[in-house]
């Protein structure tokens, strides 16, 4: 169910002098294309590779399944309709270039509001996504780094063993001191100090929005570039 407060209704013209009037046509010009493209039978897209539609439709178009739309809705779609359509989802790629977040943000959003889909449980699925691919890039970095301390021990060890080979008394203590010495250099200048790195979800996954208050800060900021660039 649409709510005044989220978006306007389509006769907002985009050109109005007030700002919030565009910036909430523009997310109903949105909503009102992914709803749409819900509508419309078959595949999600073009089918040739780096197509300019949505991230969001290939990333979460397969859950759908287009083929049981509404075929009275089909029958009265014309050709001028269609191209809006196609014209609307191709904003954030040709407006939001340089801010891929609202990009995102915005996308995300007004598909879920056609698409009568759970924004949090978009977020939180991502989210576990996320997590789920930092663990396993944090095990792997851990595990390089591992044989590379490993390795940088020996080196020193291997050192320290030659010279203590013919060392006695003081000198004995001052190679071990020398060699402890060596170690921390070796590892600090190949930034390997640490035993264990942990990796963040969000390293991971900077082109997401992974918090539901940072992508209702960036949509609008989306839709506000949107409407700016429009007018």
């Amino acid at each position: 169910m649409r709510l005044a407060e989220d978006y306007a209704p389509l006769d907002i013209d985009l050109a109005s002098p007030a700002p919030v009037d565009r910036v909430k046509a523009v997310m109903t010009c949105m909503v009102d294309a992914f709803e749409t493209l819900r509508r419309i039978p078959g595949a999600v897209g073009p089918k040739q590779p780096g197509s300019g539609w949505p991230a969001i439709v290939r990333e979460m178009g397969e859950e759908y399944s287009f083929r049981s739309a509404d075929r009275e809705f089909q029958r009265a779609l014309s050709k001028a309709q269609i191209s809006r359509m196609e014209e609307v989802l191709a904003w954030p790629a040709q407006f939001l270039a340089d801010e891929p977040l609202a990009a995102d943000a915005l996308n995300l959003w007004a598909m879920c509001k056609a698409w009568g889909r759970s924004i949090d449980g978009v977020l939180q699925a991502r989210a576990k996504q996320a997590a789920d691919i930092a663990r396993v890039v944090e095990r792997e970095i851990n595990e390089r780094r591992g044989v590379q301390r490993k390795a940088a021990a020996g080196e020193v060890a291997e050192w320290a063993n030659m010279k203590l080979a013919t060392a006695d008394g003081e000198r004995v203590e001052r190679i071990r001191a020398n060699a402890l010495i060596r170690l921390e250099r070796e590892l600090t200048s190949k930034g390997l100090v640490h035993a264990a790195v942990i990796v963040k979800p969000a390293e991971c996954s900077p082109d997401k929005v992974i918090s539901r208050t940072s992508l209702d800060r960036w949509r609008f900021v989306g839709a506000r570039v949107i409407a700016d660039s429009l007018n």
